[in-house]
């Protein structure tokens, strides 16, 4: 099996980073922070400090993503967009 940069992936190594991923999520979850911090300590034995970099640079927009998407109705749209807004309200903080 090849990856898509013509790398080779066996399916175990594959399996551990995801594994790896899903518990270091967990764990920054609970804890409310540590996910880029845990996640090098799990992937560099497995892929190598090399390929660490860009796992975490997708795990952490997936995870930025998510946490977005599930409080986009706390969001202070006025702070965060400073532009003509129509919909966002503004708040005196």
């Amino acid at each position: 099996m090849r990856g898509a940069l013509n790398v080779p992936m066996d399916l175990l190594p594959m399996v551990m980073v995801g594994l790896s991923a899903f518990l270091t999520t967990i764990i920054g979850g609970l804890a409310g922070y540590g996910t880029g911090l845990l996640m090098p300590i799990a992937l560099v034995p497995i892929v190598g400090a090399q390929a660490t970099v860009p796992i975490l640079a997708v795990s952490g927009f997936f995870n930025n993503a998510t946490q977005l998407a599930v409080f986009r109705d706390r969001v202070a749209w006025a702070h965060v967009v400073p532009l003509p807004y129509p919909h966002a309200k503004r708040s005196s903080c």
